[in-house]
């Protein structure tokens, strides 16, 4: 570690913002029991990362390491991360989303049972029309 005056030189012209290297979003059945986790890193050529903080949503930022536990496991809210370097400089990102793309069962079946039930309905109305039009039939012939 260099004296303490060179350490304060260069922390003083240390202009340089920390540069993330990477920020995702993952979950892996081996960490967190499955849940939603962010692994993040970021370095800063002058005078080196000081620590990084992470705010989910409308919370303050807090201190965090590497992979850090998302306290929102549904994903809805805006993550953020910060790092800060040793002369106080910061870069905030969001991270990425690194998720294998899950099936939206739940929306296709969802749409399913509306195509169903529109198909049920216009089956449904021929052939009130055709008992309607066999009606009208009968009468005139009588």
């Amino acid at each position: 570690m260099p004296p303490k005056n060179e350490w304060r030189d260069l922390i003083e012209k240390d202009e340089t913002l920390p540069e993330f290297v990477e920020a995702i979003v993952s979950r892996d059945s081996r960490l967190f029991d499955n849940q939603y986790f962010m692994s993040f890193f970021a370095i800063d050529k002058d005078s080196g990362i000081a620590y990084y903080e992470i705010k989910e949503g409308d919370r303050n930022f807090i201190r965090a390491e590497s992979p850090y536990l998302l306290q929102d496991q549904s994903l809805k809210e805006i993550i953020k991360i910060k790092a800060v370097d040793k002369a106080g400089g910061e870069s905030i990102i969001s991270p990425k989303l690194a998720l294998a793309p899950e099936v939206p069962y739940k929306t296709y079946l969802i749409w399913g049972l509306i195509v169903l039930a529109g198909l049920v309905f216009v089956f449904w109305l021929r052939r009130l029309w055709r008992m309607w039009k066999d009606k009208l039939r009968n009468n005139i012939q009588k």
